[in-house]
């Protein structure tokens, strides 16, 4: 986030595709709904958005896992986002 100059409190109460570099871009929103659609079933998923950060654009692979409860049932979800970029333009 700070690289995104992203201040903690933007992302208070707002959901993952409401969130920069995301929002404001129809296909990462629509994967990053489907990925936490998939999350709260109690699914992983993993797949590559193209953002656009500081005028820059980028290729993140964007992965969700929930966290089970005693119930089998998901707590929480985690969410990692990697800049693949690089390794993209180096198999091009």
């Amino acid at each position: 986030l700070e690289t995104m100059g992203c201040p903690v409190e933007l992302l208070l109460g707002r959901k993952a595709w409401e969130l920069p570099p995301v929002a404001g871009n129809a296909a990462a929103e629509a994967t990053t709904r489907d990925l936490i659609r998939r999350g709260r079933e109690g699914g992983s998923g993993q797949a590559e958005i193209d953002v656009t950060i500081a005028g820059r654009r980028q290729t993140h692979v964007v992965s969700i896992k929930p966290v089970l409860g005693d119930r089998g049932k998901p707590i929480y979800l985690v969410g990692e986002a990697r800049d693949v970029s690089e390794l993209r333009g180096a198999q091009e």
